[in-house]
Order: C-alpha cells, then sequence, then structure tokens
C-alpha cells in the first residue's frame, strides 16, 4: 500500500521523534539518488538535461550541478525541473 504526502506529513507531525518516523515509513520512501532519479525521468521522456533546464528557468551551471549531484537543490527549484 501506498502513502500520499499529506498522509506522510500529518504522520510525521504525530511522531514523537523522526527516527520513530523513519523506522515506520522506511518502505514508502525513495531510496535512489536524486540524480538517479533525474537520469531514469529524462529517460523515460525522451528529454535532454539542456531542455528541462532551460524550460525550469535555471541558470545553466546551476541545473547542470543539480544534474551531476554537485549541488543539492532547494524544494522550489527541484519543483521547477
Amino acid at each position: 500500500m501506498e502513502k500520499n504526502t499529506s498522509e506522510i506529513v500529518k504522520e510525521l507531525g504525530l511522531c514523537p521523534d523522526f527516527q520513530t518516523f523513519y523506522d515506520e515509513n522506511k518502505d514508502y520512501m525513495i531510496s535512489q539518488k536524486l540524480t538517479e532519479l533525474l537520469a531514469r525521468l529524462l529517460e523515460a521522456k525522451g528529454l535532454k538535461k539542456s531542455q528541462v533546464i532551460k524550460e525550469a528557468e535555471l541558470s545553466e551551471v546551476y541545473g547542470y550541478q543539480i544534474f551531476s549531484g554537485i549541488r543539492v537543490p532547494e524544494r522550489k527549484k527541484l519543483l521547477c525541473l
């Protein structure tokens, strides 16, 4: 069974500590690295990094740093991608 984001956020607020929350929900969390997930999405959608970075309105250098794993983007930048 999957959990949606709302359920997970609600459970996080009710847990006494993060370790308890993590232990109870680790099966619902993504274990792949961000770079691997982005590469898989590019391949599945048939897109190029340059195209996605441009459409996300990110600087070229910053975008390639995200795709290579040099930078960890903040949430709003990741949502743009």
